[in-house]
């Protein structure tokens, strides 16, 4: 994938050493950032491809204030999410003229 990356994205030029492929934090920022745009967001790698020079107009202005972190996922309690969705069909039925 990176290879292929290497060759659509132009921006991407990792420094080769004894045939070896070294990439520096610029580079694996912007790797990160196509896999999100890519296999995340579901760009094309077209889309991706300008997406990122859109951004780059954008980000040459802006000092990235760090790395985000991820929400934790929210535990789901499903009995009371059935009884939420149960709780709105109910009263959807009563507003359409049904009994409850």
């Amino acid at each position: 994938v990176l290879r292929y990356w290497e060759k659509e994205f132009p921006q991407l030029r990792p420094r080769r050493m004894a045939r070896q492929r070294l990439y520096g934090p610029k580079e694996i920022e912007l790797i990160r950032r196509i896999k999100e745009l890519v296999q995340q967001r579901g760009f094309t790698v077209k889309g991706a491809r300008e997406e990122l020079r859109r951004g780059s107009v954008e980000a040459a202005h802006v000092k990235p204030a760090g790395r985000a972190v991820p929400a934790a996922p929210r535990a789901v309690d499903p009995e009371g999410l059935l009884m939420e969705i149960r709780g709105g069909l109910v009263e959807l039925h009563r507003l359409l003229g049904g009994e409850p």
